[in-house]
């Protein structure tokens, strides 16, 4: 799948409104209130958050981070993020695909949640090596990287896997961002149930 095919995937998407169930779901929810705690507590005072989808959680985010600039490449994403965001002055949103975006300034941190997976399918292993060093590069001094990832859905009467998540592209990424200079300073996984699904997924940390 290419960068095309992707902006079509993802506007296919979001014909419906909130696909991701971002609202109403109490396992998103909890989601959101993990990350949102981990982020107050490095207090960053600028921030890029990749993948903002229709900023239900940029809307969260806006009151703890000065500056934010929030990306989609979803048209209809981001128009509904800013109908959401309208009263956030401190949010810029920018519809565009990650690969080709330029960095024009640095932030204090990247949040990258739930949107490597897609990365991955339009993207080789070079260039998203290519990618994270354009993100360390617009990283301030002890800027961090935030990355949130589905690593497992089951079905939950019959166990069996719903999609298969291959543990050697995260670890191969995660690879590259030590590679590149990125400390790990933080990794915990969480489950929950979402939609007749046993849900687990990973919060990760890599410092500067």
């Amino acid at each position: 799948m290419n960068s095309v095919d992707i902006k079509a995937f993802m506007e296919k998407t979001f014909s419906k409104i909130d696909p991701w169930d971002d609202i109403d779901s109490s396992y998103n929810s909890s989601k959101f209130s993990r990350q949102l705690k981990l982020i107050k507590q490095y207090a960053p005072k600028s921030l890029l958050e990749v993948g903002c989808s229709e900023g239900v959680f940029t809307q969260l985010l806006a009151d703890y981070v000065q500056n934010i600039n929030a990306i989609d490449v979803s048209d209809k994403a981001i128009i509904r993020a800013k109908l959401r965001c309208k009263d956030k002055r401190n949010v810029i949103f920018f519809c565009t695909d990650i690969t080709v975006l330029k960095f024009s300034r640095q932030y204090d941190m990247i949040l990258l949640a739930e949107v490597l997976s897609y990365v991955i399918w339009c993207n080789s292993l070079l260039e998203i090596g290519y990618l994270f060093e354009r993100f360390i590069r617009s990283l301030r001094h002890n800027g961090k990287i935030v990355i949130v990832n589905t690593i497992q859905q089951k079905d939950i009467i019959t166990n069996k896997d719903i999609i298969e998540y291959y543990p050697w592209t995260r670890n191969a990424y995660y690879s590259i961002l030590e590679t590149l200079g990125m400390k790990r300073i933080y990794y915990k996984t969480y489950s929950g149930i979402k939609n007749e699904q046993k849900r687990k997924y990973e919060i990760v940390v890599y410092g500067k």
